[in-house]
């Protein structure tokens, strides 16, 4: 979001109709006959922020609108600013949640007792042993022995974890999951994001 002065701002995350909401803080929970189905979670602003539980409108054909259930989170803004949110299902567990900002790298960190997933947006330098430059890049460690088990690159030129390159991705997206014998990895090309054709090497 880009402007000067403070302004009052919001997001609004319309659900179907027959779905309910619940506020815990700054997580919206939407549930499905009781069963928790998606946690929304407000990670970072300006000012503190908080959420509504409105009335609105969804409708699943043109001219049918039935009523139903929407979250709101309205927050402060000064100047230039963003706000990210993560979005879990509600069937994975009670994950913890954070965002911060490490140089000009976005990095938003997902945990629970088995794993610690890494998100990084616009990645640049070294976080938490994660060297790449990709636009986005998802690194998940088991929390047991901080081992990488996969990872996901979508752009960028290199990927090293703890000081072993891993692959060389030059653009579109790459995959990699560790098996006992090396990295398995997979390329997509995208579009709009240059892939190069796959080496004759183990780990490209």
């Amino acid at each position: 979001m880009e402007g000067e002065g403070r302004h009052a701002a919001a997001a609004t995350f319309q659900c179907a109709a027959g779905l309910d909401l619940a506020i815990a803080g700054r997580a919206l929970r939407v549930s499905d006959d009781g069963r928790v189905i998606l946690t929304v979670r407000a990670l970072d602003c300006m000012s503190a922020g908080a959420w509504r539980d409105e009335a609105g409108v969804a409708s699943r054909r043109y001219g049918a609108p039935t009523e139903a259930r929407r979250g709101r989170y309205e927050y402060g803004v000064s100047g230039n600013s963003a706000v990210s949110y993560a979005m879990t299902r509600g069937d994975v567990g009670d994950w913890e949640v954070a965002y911060e900002r490490r140089g000009t790298t976005d990095v938003i960190r997902l945990q629970d007792r088995t794993h610690d997933d890494l998100l990084l947006f616009d990645a640049s330098g070294v976080v938490e042993g994660v060297h790449t430059d990709a636009r986005l890049a998802w690194v998940r460690r088991r929390m047991a022995d901080r081992t990488v088990e996969s990872l996901m690159v979508i752009g960028g030129t290199v990927v090293e974890i703890d000081g072993a390159t891993i692959v060389r991705p030059a653009g579109g997206a790459v995959t990699a999951v560790l098996a006992p014998d090396g990295w398995r990895v997979a390329r997509v090309a995208l579009l709009g994001v240059p892939a190069e054709r796959p080496r004759n090497s183990k780990n490209t």
